[in-house]
């Protein structure tokens, strides 16, 4: 097995039979589950989904019997819009993967691996696959998708506590890429004490740990001071223009609307590349994602004026839009403008 000592226990090292051959005194429990198919490597009960965890157990049982397609048709898609249910199913959604530099047969570690489009979207372009996520039900259904498309040897699903308290069960060096799609925004609510970027920086630097020499990370956020922001769209709070505001005053909002502080933070274009300097990591290329970082369909480089201007006039939108964003683009403002960021970055 491939992943035997790449993957390690967070508390004391362990890899291989040693970690998933009997019951381990980390957990007090095995951690290999699920006839196999998951390594739970978490202390901590968290759960996030569309569905409850009690909707998933059929949804398992079908998976098995009958397929994973099968199974979300009949328990998926009559709870969800059909933008919700591409974002479970299109592999399409892992097209940035040519931006990255990685060596023939990567080791790929995606954290939030959700219901595993771009886990096994990565699988099939030729990766070795660890999918982290904190739900062993949507890991277990990665592990029978995968297995489904002919790629059960190349993808392994860990289960691991909240990013703000976990420690990556990964060796030192191991991987070429980490995917971060919709994650670090999150780093933050399921704790308290210190800031959410605090504690996104304590990610990254666990992050910039486990990658080679050569590795790189992508990250898939929202930008924080995008147009739509500033026009009123709803933010991770729930409510519109918290993430433009000063967090302070975000705060405020947050708690009078009975939600608690504000801690799902995104960034700027300069704060992006700020947060990973501090981090130690190298060079960052950001890309405007088009229509959004879940599914870029157009990947839209930053850095040149005139080449944002020459792309984004083709990228399909209206004409206010591309009269907006072309205007701002001569005061340099385009590259926080946009709605949302494909970073590649560097170790």
């Amino acid at each position: 097995m491939w992943w035997s000592e790449l993957i390690r226990c967070p508390h004391c090292g362990a890899t291989g039979s040693d970690l998933t051959g009997s019951v381990h005194s980390c957990f007090g429990r095995e951690v290999m589950t699920r006839e196999g198919r998951v390594i739970d490597l978490a202390r901590e009960g968290h759960y996030w989904n569309h569905l409850t965890e009690a909707q998933m157990a059929p949804l398992l049982d079908q998976a098995r019997s009958s397929g994973w397609n099968a199974a979300l048709d009949a328990h998926y898609k009559p709870r969800v819009d059909a933008y919700t249910y591409a974002y479970a199913t299109d592999e399409r959604r892992a097209d940035w993967f040519p931006l990255c530099s990685v060596p023939d047969d990567p080791v790929i570690v995606d954290i939030g691996a959700g219901w595993g489009a771009v886990a096994v979207g990565l699988a099939r372009r030729g990766a070795r696959i660890i999918a982290m996520d904190s739900n062993v039900e949507t890991l277990e259904f990665i592990a029978l998708r995968a297995k489904a498309e002919g790629l059960g040897d190349r993808v392994i699903a860990v289960r691991i506590d909240p990013l703000e308290i976990a420690v990556l069960p990964l060796r030192d060096g191991c991987a070429n890429l980490v995917v971060m799609n919709g994650v670090l925004e999150w780093v933050g609510p399921a704790t308290s004490g210190r800031s959410p970027e605090a504690l996104q920086c304590q990610v990254l630097s666990g992050v910039r740990r486990v990658l080679a020499v050569s590795g790189q990370v992508y990250v898939g956020i929202e930008s924080r001071y995008s147009v739509e922001n500033f026009r009123g769209a709803k933010d991770h709070s729930g409510m519109k223009f918290t993430a433009v505001l000063p967090r302070m005053f975000a705060s405020v909002l947050t708690k009078l609307a009975g939600k608690g502080p504000y801690r799902t933070y995104t960034h700027s274009y300069a704060a992006w590349h700020r947060i990973f300097e501090s981090c130690g990591f190298g060079a960052v290329k950001t890309y405007a994602a088009m229509p959004d970082y879940r599914f870029p369909n157009r990947l839209i480089p930053l850095d040149d004026a005139s080449v944002f201007r020459s792309a984004f006039s083709k990228a399909g939108i209206s004409r206010k839009h591309h009269f907006v964003m072309k205007a701002i683009s001569y005061l340099g403002l385009h590259r926080d403008a946009v709605g949302h960021y494909s970073m590649v970055v560097d170790r």
